[in-house]
């Protein structure tokens, strides 16, 4: 029902509103970039992108197009791909109707859910979906039969989903440090990363266009600042930094801890470090 109602333009996003005579502003509210179309919110807006990415399946080699038709007919085409794997492909389906919800709940809520428990929410309901199509159902002849559309599929953790990539894990992290060096006034920064493959990115992004959507919002930023160098260092030169963002992950640390002092171990650690 969701497919019908975007490929008949019957979502309500600015261009059919507006289409439908009501008189609204055509930029999308999301992003403030660009004409709010339905191909738009659930394509090419940046929630829209960083799930796709967060998928990890094919994209068209140019990115989607303004065409609603030509994007649903490419993603929708993935779904008969041997090389996508059975469980992502039949997420596809739920994967477009939770980019939609996101939206609106950002629009009109006033929430801004987890993209990564977006696309886990997806896989579940497509599990869901499997068992359905692999309950029996008997023939004429009396005899049940069953439909299978592949062997049992166990849901990945979710944090097993969150580290699946690891080039837009880091490219997030950056848009955050970046956000956050800015608010506090910090004009001459170098950022560290032990992830080499993020930063050839950055410096190189023609070359990296999957990860397009993270790397044009850090280019955006980093005119703000005066100057700012990113550097490749070792996994063992980052073992605290490591160690500490493990720490928050693994006891479900909301908020930082790091100005109270720190936990126990940290100042041995740095004390370790010291003597290196």
């Amino acid at each position: 029902m969701f497919l019908w109602r975007a490929l008949s333009g019957a979502l309500a996003v600015s261009v059919c509103l507006q289409a439908h005579g009501m008189n609204t502003d055509l930029t999308c509210s999301l992003c403030q970039d660009a004409i709010e179309s339905i191909s738009h919110v659930l394509f090419q807006c940046w929630p829209a992108r960083e799930v796709w990415e967060i998928t990890n399946i094919p994209m068209p080699n140019q990115g989607f197009t303004d065409s609603l038709h030509d994007n649903l007919a490419f993603i929708l085409k993935l779904m008969s791909n041997d090389g996508v794997s059975l469980n992502m492909r039949m997420a596809i389906p739920w994967i477009l109707w939770g980019i939609w919800k996101h939206r609106n709940g950002i629009k009109y809520a006033g929430t801004q859910g987890d993209l990564n428990a977006l696309v886990t929410h997806a896989l579940e309901e497509a599990e869901v979906w499997n068992k359905l199509m692999e309950a029996p159902s008997h023939s004429s002849s009396g005899r049940a039969t069953v439909i299978r559309l592949d062997s049992r599929w166990s849901k990945p953790p979710l944090e097993m989903l969150k580290s699946s990539n690891r080039i837009a894990a880091e490219l997030r992290g950056f848009l955050w440090m970046l956000h956050s060096l800015y608010d506090l006034h910090l004009n001459n920064i170098e950022v560290w990363s032990d992830c080499n493959a993020a930063v050839e990115a950055i410096i190189d992004s023609p070359n990296w266009p999957r990860y397009h959507s993270y790397l044009d919002r850090i280019h955006r930023l980093l005119p703000q600042f005066g100057k700012v160098i990113f550097k490749v260092s070792s996994t063992k030169a980052n073992g605290i930094a490591r160690e500490i963002a493990l720490s928050v992950t693994r006891d479900g640390r909301g908020q930082s801890y790091l100005a109270r002092g720190g936990p126990v171990w940290l100042q041995s650690r740095i004390d370790e470090e010291k003597r290196r």
